[in-house]
C-alpha cells in the first residue's frame, strides 16, 4: 500500500482547491491521533470544510476538536447497557455519552448513527 506523507497530502489538497469542498478525518479513531488538531487546522486554512467521523471514545479530545469542525458523524455502538460488551472497554458508554452531549451542545452539525444488531 502506498502512503502519502503529510507534505504530499498538503500538496494534493492545494491542487484540489476549488474541486473539493471538504476533507473527512476518519479511520480508527481520529481524535486519538496526536497530530489531528494541527492537521484539521491546516485543512481549514486551505479553505476546506472539515468532517470528523468518530466513535466518541475520547470526549476531551473531541471537545478540543469541535471548534475546528464543520460536521461530525458519530457511530453509536448499540444500547448503552451493552457498550462494554461491544467495545471491550468498561467505561466506553460513559465516554460515548459524554461525547454525544458535547457534540449536541457545540452547535456543530452532526449525525448520530446507531449501529443495529449490536448489543
Amino acid at each position: 500500500m502506498n502512503q502519502l506523507g503529510w507534505a504530499d497530502l498538503q500538496e494534493l489538497l492545494c491542487r484540489s482547491q476549488g474541486q473539493l469542498d471538504a476533507v473527512v478525518f476518519s479511520g480508527g479513531e481520529p481524535t486519538m491521533q496526536p497530530a489531528i488538531f494541527d492537521a484539521v487546522k491546516a485543512v481549514r486554512d486551505l479553505g476546506f470544510k472539515v468532517v470528523l467521523h468518530t466513535a466518541g471514545s475520547y470526549p476531551q479530545l473531541l471537545q478540543e476538536a469541535l471548534p475546528w469542525v464543520d460536521w461530525v458523524a458519530m457511530d453509536i455502538k448499540g444500547e448503552w447497557a451493552h457498550y462494554p460488551e461491544v467495545t471491550g472497554a468498561a467505561n466506553s458508554a460513559e465516554k460515548a455519552r459524554e461525547s454525544v452531549e458535547a457534540v449536541k451542545a457545540s452547535g456543530v452539525a452532526y449525525e448520530l448513527r446507531v449501529l443495529e444488531g449490536v448489543g
